[in-house]
């Protein structure tokens, strides 16, 4: 819909856009956050349009809904809002990734993603790999083997490695600036005192836990018989070296600085990130010109990582073709691949009844009060598809459990940012499955090495969808594995784990910060155990 509205008349334009976002049955909070944002915009619109007319365009347009403002003027930025309202200016900046300007040819224009589906991605994944099976079960009954192996090596296949060239390039840059900037975010941490020290003491432990119960399962329940794949060439010289515990703690300090990013060595990227980091921190005001750059590029970085994410569905519809026409080795890697769903399936199951232990053992708190409480929300943060995302729900979430607002305005966005359980079950199970069905020689030194190459993965995965994708990639690197062909493997279910994973987080954020606010005597238990 589109309309042209005189600027002298900013309750219409604000009622035509209310009629439209009702109109397309968004929810209250969604509804609210849309309004507010085309009401802020709105004002900093009038403010610098020189002429007398605004048009206003809305549209919905695959579960996207954006407003756009047209008006005559110089260009502004909308975010940067003139007086000093703070107020004003920390929402408008809180709206800064769904808020876009340009100027063209003298008409500003302002684009509001006022909503966007959570789902968008997984439709896309799954119609990706539904239009994929299709295309390619017509192409084999309608063309010969030798054109449909053609097809699947010179198209699908350069589709696939392209994508791959493209993660492979991001991986160094976003894993060292990801985990840079977390270190440098979390600042002194002497300066959160007692409860921050449990707070990151609980995450610490279960975090670790995750890995070593990870590694059980799969070593228990053994999903890699069900297949094996082959090393070949460089790869297996690479996958066989430093198995020692000198060669592999050596390993972790690289030559030079420069090296480590050239290789692709991770667990080297990830000790410079981790010492650059707490450099950076220790240093203080001084450092501030490289705080900023750290910042900076951990954001460029996921903003490239972002645009790549969104051509995920193309990898998806190209392995799957691949697989198909082509018939390739991955094809016969279902069994052991759906196997590992399974194992991480009930790893997480292990993790949440190892939660509810801790709730009971350090928290001495009933763990059945909370699960009751707790899980008619459970649907709603899987829905949010990622932690932070899941943030204001969870915090929500803890002021009706009777958690003090101290304990959890740090413990639930800390937990979002560092506490990444689920993704590090998914490392463990998958990295552990894959490198045992390409038959690398597993030992204490290459436990130790995932162990903490998947610790610090996990604390600074970067907060976007698909980002296990990425640090697996990472961690098969670490072992020497051929990272196209083995991602390729699990890409198929990630979607399912990526839903598991979010549970698993937010789960976990809840009970580390009960345990440490019954600890510290900032819980209100009256309404904890109250049946309301």
């Amino acid at each position: 819909m589109k309309k042209v509205f005189s600027k002298e008349r900013p309750a219409e334009i604000l009622n035509f856009i209310n009629e439209d976002i009702r109109r397309h049955k968004l929810k209250k909070n969604e509804e609210n956050r849309a309004l507010l944002m085309s009401e802020e915009t709105l004002m900093t619109m009038l403010e610098n349009a020189t002429d007398e007319e605004i048009t206003v365009k809305t549209s919905y347009v695959g579960g996207t809904f954006k407003i756009k403002f047209f008006s005559k003027g110089e260009a502004f930025d909308p975010l940067k809002v003139s007086g000093s309202d703070p107020m004003r200016a920390a929402l408008m900046q809180s709206f800064a990734d769904d808020i876009h300007a340009k100027n063209q040819k003298g008409t500003n224009v302002i684009t509001i993603t006022a909503y966007k589906s959570r789902y968008m991605l997984l439709y896309k994944l799954v119609g990706a790999g539904i239009l994929g099976l299709v295309l390619s079960f017509i192409l084999k009954a309608a063309l010969s083997p030798q054109v449909c192996q053609w097809i699947a090596t010179e198209i699908m296949d350069s589709g696939q490695t392209l994508f791959m060239n493209c993660l492979n390039m991001l991986i160094p840059p976003l894993v060292f600036f990801s985990i840079a900037s977390a270190i440098v975010g979390f600042g002194n941490p002497s300066q959160l005192g007692r409860v921050g020290g449990k707070i990151m003491g609980i995450y610490m432990m279960t975090t670790l836990c995750a890995t070593v119960f990870g590694f059980i399962m799969v070593e228990i329940f053994k999903p890699y018989r069900f297949g094996s794949v082959a090393l070949s060439g460089t790869v297996a010289a690479d996958a066989a070296v430093d198995i020692s515990f000198k060669d592999s703690f050596l390993k972790i300090i690289p030559e030079n600085f420069i090296k480590a990013f050239l290789e692709g060595d991770t667990i080297q990227i990830i000790f410079l990130a981790v010492f650059m980091g707490l450099a950076v921190t220790a240093v203080g005001a001084k450092a501030k010109a490289i705080q900023d750059i750290i910042n900076a590029g951990n954001e460029v970085f996921l903003k490239m990582t972002n645009a790549l994410v969104g051509f995920m569905p193309l990898l998806i519809f190209c392995i799957v073709s691949k697989t198909i026409l082509a018939g390739s080795a991955g094809s016969n890697m279902g069994k052991p691949i759906l196997a590992g769903v399974g194992v991480y399936l009930l790893t997480i199951v292990v993790m949440i009844v190892f939660y509810h232990l801790l709730l009971w053992i350090l928290g001495k708190l009933k763990p059945l009060v909370f699960t009751k409480k707790y899980l008619p929300y459970i649907l709603q943060v899987v829905g949010t598809g990622s932690s932070s995302a899941a943030i204001p729900l969870n915090m929500k979430i803890c002021g009706d459990l009777g958690i003090d607002r101290k304990v959890y305005s740090l413990s639930i966005p800390l937990g979002a940012t560092v506490n990444m359980d689920g993704t590090t079950i998914y490392m463990s199970v998958f990295g552990l499955l894959l490198a045992r069905l390409y038959g690398l020689p597993i030992n204490l030194p290459v436990y130790i090495t995932m162990t903490f190459a998947i610790f610090m993965l996990s604390a600074g995965a970067p907060p976007v969808v698909g980002s296990s994708i990425i640090c697996l990639t990472a961690l098969l690197r670490t072992l020497g594995l051929p990272v196209e062909e083995a991602v390729a493997m699990v890409l198929g279910v990630e979607v399912i784990a990526g839903l598991l994973r979010t549970a698993n987080n937010a789960v976990c954020d809840m009970v580390g910060s009960l345990i440490v606010a019954n600890q510290e005597n900032m819980l209100d238990k009256k309404k904890y155990y109250s049946k309301n």
